[in-house]
């Protein structure tokens, strides 16, 4: 089993589930961190809780500010 990170119809990142999991949970720690939304995984893509969709303008902005 594996997840996906997609942006639209392009798979950004296909890990196992584990380690997608684990992502997820670090990019939580952050996100209460900055006090700012990732963009990632806020949601299921098409209702599969195994792809996560990744809203690029949002995700710029936490990469940037996270830098």
């Amino acid at each position: 089993m594996s997840m996906y990170f997609d942006i639209g119809d392009e798979t950004l990142w296909n890990p196992s589930n584990s380690a997608g999991r684990l992502f997820l949970r670090q990019v939580e720690a952050f996100e209460a961190e900055l006090e700012l939304a990732s963009g990632i995984g806020h949601g299921e893509h098409g209702g599969d809780p195994d792809t996560v969709e990744v809203d690029p303008a949002a995700n710029a902005q936490f990469a940037w500010m996270a830098r």
